[in-house]
Formats: structure tokens, C-alpha cells, sequence
């Protein structure tokens, strides 16, 4: 009895921290460009950082979440687990990616924003989260 007790203890840990990950993300595309409209430049450079830290903690999630949904559907059908494989691969590239040049395009507002919009774009799929 005492196990299924630890087991959700950490089942609802990990849930609450996958959750306080996307949703710190979500409230740093909220705020950021707030801060930025209100000429509060260096707050929004240092919540910036943040962001340092919580990329590669979605990163991490997602391929978690992905590497529990490949397992699941591996025992059912072996093509749909690869489907699934293949799928979080191009959404970790793709975050990644997108993720890393709005960083090194800080200076270029456009791009800047554009790539951290794309970035969100890729969170916001729900197929790499496994729902």
C-alpha cells in the first residue's frame, strides 16, 4: 500500500512540475512583451535569462512525455510508436532551433520575436505532449 501512495506522490510531483515549467513559459510570452512596451528594458532582459533555464526544462519534458507515449503505443502497433518517435524528434529540433536563434537574434527585434513565436507555436502542439 505504501508504494502506490509513493508512486503518486510522484506522479502528481512530476505533473505539477511539467505544468509550472509550461506554464512559466507561457506567462514569459505574456510579460515580456509588457515590460518591453512599458520601456522596461532590463527587467525583461532578466526575465529573459530565465528563459535559459526553462528551455532546456520543456526540452527535457517533452522527451520524457514523448518517451512514455513511444512506450505505450509500442506494444499496439510498432509503426504509430515510431510515428510518435519521429514526431518528438521534429518537435525538440524545432523548439530547439527556433528556440536558439531568438537568442543569438536578440538585437534584431523581428527576428527576435518571431523565432520565440515559433518556439511557442511548438509547445503549444499538443502531439508532442502525448494527449
Amino acid at each position: 500500500m505504501e508504494k502506490k501512495y509513493k508512486f503518486l506522490i510522484a506522479f502528481f510531483s512530476l505533473v505539477t512540475i511539467v505544468s509550472l515549467a509550461f506554464t512559466c513559459w507561457l506567462l514569459l510570452i505574456v510579460i515580456q512583451p509588457v515590460l518591453i512596451m512599458k520601456k522596461k528594458f532590463k527587467l525583461h532582459r532578466q526575465l529573459g535569462r530565465f528563459s535559459y533555464l526553462l528551455a532546456p526544462i520543456l526540452v527535457l519534458t517533452i522527451i520524457l512525455l514523448s518517451k512514455e507515449k513511444f512506450i505505450r503505443e509500442f506494444s499496439e502497433s510498432e509503426s504509430s510508436a515510431a510515428m510518435t518517435a519521429f514526431i518528438a524528434f521534429v518537435d525538440i529540433s524545432s523548439f530547439s532551433t527556433f528556440y536558439l536563434i531568438a537568442m543569438f537574434k536578440k538585437s534584431n527585434v523581428r527576428w527576435h520575436v518571431a523565432f520565440i513565436i515559433a518556439a511557442t507555436l511548438i509547445v503549444l502542439i499538443p502531439d508532442c505532449l502525448g494527449f
